[in-house]
């Protein structure tokens, strides 16, 4: 799999000013991370892919001693997140190559983002910006996550996948070590977020702008007879409740000094 990095400013940009009102799991993985903050953290922390700025608004009102920088792909995102956080710096730029200067950040957070990114490289630029000592606090989606959809197109069109891979714990485990992060911690939780029907499920799906934006996606269009065959089997499996899954995962590590 590979991401189409354009894509993916292009939707999340395209989301940026209704992403809020769907992102109801992403509040709370965000919420968890920053209870994960130390009450005497300083210096500075970066988040990468900051979207909206919620959570760095949430971090500068525990933390006013903390230097904030938030990092995001998506332009209009950042529009916000300036207004939602007037006190924090923001770069324009990709998880997996920022131009922000080897160890520069005592924290590392990030939120909801990194499924987006190849992990390796991902993993490689945090351990870049981190100081020796510094803090990884971070979160993503497991392969759980949107089960529902992605079990519906399999039944329709097994041969085009419109639901991005996601890592396994485990490989994400094996990549912080192979950087030689240590002090790893890694649990999951589950998230159902039920719906009034399949209309809102998937229309809460494209208002957070986590559409497929894979580099393939051109190849693999949706035509109108697939996307009526989509509903339809969505609406079987739901039955009278449609819900998505999220499998969430969140991890710590600290880089070796």
């Amino acid at each position: 799999m590979t991401i189409d990095k354009t894509q993916v400013a292009r939707q999340f940009s395209r989301a940026a000013n209704t992403y809020d009102s769907v992102a109801e799991v992403q509040q709370k993985m965000a919420s968890q991370l920053i209870d994960s903050i130390p009450a005497d953290a300083q210096g500075t922390l970066v988040d990468l892919g900051c979207g909206t700025g919620t959570a760095l608004a949430q971090i500068a009102r525990k933390h006013p001693h903390l230097n904030l920088v938030g990092v995001d792909l998506a332009p209009a995102m950042l529009e916000v997140a300036r207004r939602t956080a007037p006190t924090a710096d923001f770069i324009l730029g990709d998880i997996e190559q920022t131009n922000l200067a080897a160890g520069c950040a005592n924290i590392v957070f990030s939120s909801a983002a990194l499924q987006w990114c190849d992990a390796n490289l991902a993993v490689q630029e945090i351990h870049r910006l981190l100081i020796p000592g510094g803090r990884l606090l971070a979160s993503t989606f497991g392969p759980g996550t949107l089960q529902q959809i992605r079990q519906a197109w399999t039944d329709i069109c097994p041969a085009v996948n419109r639901v991005h891979e996601l890592a396994q714990d485990d490989e994400l485990m094996a990549v912080l070590k192979a950087c030689n992060f240590q002090e790893i911690e890694m649990s999951q939780k589950r998230h159902d977020v039920h719906f009034p029907s399949v209309d809102a499920m998937l229309s809460s799906v494209r208002k957070l702008g986590a559409t497929y934006a894979d580099s393939d996606r051109k190849q693999h269009s949706v035509s109108k007879s697939n996307y009526r065959r989509l509903l339809e089997r969505l609406s079987e499996l739901a039955g009278d409740q449609p819900t998505l899954t999220y499998q969430c995962i969140k991890f710590s590590a600290t880089k070796s000094g």
